[in-house]
C-alpha cells in the first residue's frame, strides 16, 4: 500500500477510523470519506502526504477533531460540509489558523485576505494595552511562549 495515492470509502457505512489502519499509506493523496457514520477524526497523523480529504455528511461534532488535521501539514483542500460541526460560527477561521496550507474549504478559496486577518487576530491576543503617564493607550506585546503576565504595579 506504499504506492496508494488515493482512496475512496464513501459511503460504505463506515463508524469510525482504526488506529493505526494508515501507517502503510505514505504516499496517500487523496482521501474520501463522505457519506458514512465517523463522529471522530483520529488515525490521520500518519498521512504526512495527504492533500485532500473529504469528510461530508458525516457524523463529526466536535472542534478537538478538527484541530487533530493541524498534524496533516500538506493538506491543501477540506470538504467537511453536512457535519454537525458545520454549524459552529469560527470554524472556517478556525480552521484557516489550524492548518496553513490549506487552500480549499467545501469548495470555496481561503483567502490571503482570510488568512490575513486569522494572523492578526492571533497576534491580538498576545497584546496588552496599557495607559502611560498621560493617559495615552500603549501597545505592550506578550510574547507567544508566556503563560503568565505578571505586573509589578498598576496605577488608577
Amino acid at each position: 500500500m506504499d504506492n496508494l495515492q488515493e482512496l475512496d470509502v464513501s459511503r460504505n457505512r463506515v463508524k469510525f477510523i482504526e488506529q493505526g489502519c494508515f501507517e502503510n499509506c505514505i504516499n496517500l493523496k487523496i482521501l474520501k470519506l463522505d457519506d458514512n457514520l465517523i463522529k471522530y477524526l483520529q488515525g490521520l497523523e500518519p498521512l504526512e502526504s495527504l492533500e485532500k480529504l473529504y469528510i461530508a455528511g458525516n457524523k463529526i461534532n466536535e472542534i478537538q477533531d478538527m484541530e487533530k488535521l493541524r498534524f496533516n501539514e500538506n493538506l491543501l483542500e477540506l470538504v467537511i460540509i453536512n457535519n454537525p460541526i458545520c454549524r459552529r460560527s469560527m470554524l472556517r477561521s478556525s480552521l484557516v489558523k489550524k492548518i496553513p496550507k490549506l487552500k480549499m474549504i467545501d469548495g470555496k478559496e481561503v483567502t490571503a485576505e482570510e488568512r490575513e486577518n486569522e494572523m492578526l487576530a492571533t497576534e491580538s491576543q498576545n497584546t496588552l494595552f496599557c495607559l502611560n503617564s498621560m493617559g495615552v493607550p500603549k501597545q505592550l506585546h506578550v510574547p507567544k511562549s508566556s503563560g503568565t503576565v505578571k505586573t509589578q504595579s498598576i496605577n488608577f
